[in-house]
């Protein structure tokens, strides 16, 4: 969430009722069975009042590796790098940090994976 939506979701604070809280309690239970239909579907059924949960459950899934072998992440460091015609980290990371910001990573675990993919792609 940008700040400014920060901002308006406190300020329109509501209290979570006990049922919803209990089908909002079940989304821990479906990330770690990697059941992402179940999770979409309780985020949008709550999507009115948790703008956020869509996007933020769309972005985990996108982080399962293709028939590339790599997640969004690593494909977009991996495009940013082709596209900016260059290894050097902190203007990747600057790139991808902007482009990629629903992930909030910090810059030590941008690093780990621009490592990974310079170590095991032909960029190396």
């Amino acid at each position: 969430m940008s700040q400014e939506e920060l901002i308006t979701a406190f300020n329109s604070a509501s209290i979570i009722e006990t049922l919803e809280c209990k089908r909002l309690g079940n989304l821990w239970a479906h990330y770690q069975q990697k059941n992402f239909d179940e999770m979409l579907n309780i985020a949008d059924s709550h999507s009115d009042k948790f703008p956020f949960l869509l996007p933020a459950i769309n972005a985990e899934i996108d982080r399962l590796p293709d028939d590339s072998g790599y997640g969004r992440p690593e494909r977009q460091l991996l495009l940013t790098m082709k596209n900016l015609e260059t290894q050097d980290f902190a203007t990747v990371y600057r790139v991808f940090h902007q482009n990629e910001a629903i992930y909030r990573f910090g810059d030590l675990q941008v690093k780990r994976m621009f490592d990974e993919l310079i170590k095991s792609s032909s960029l190396g």
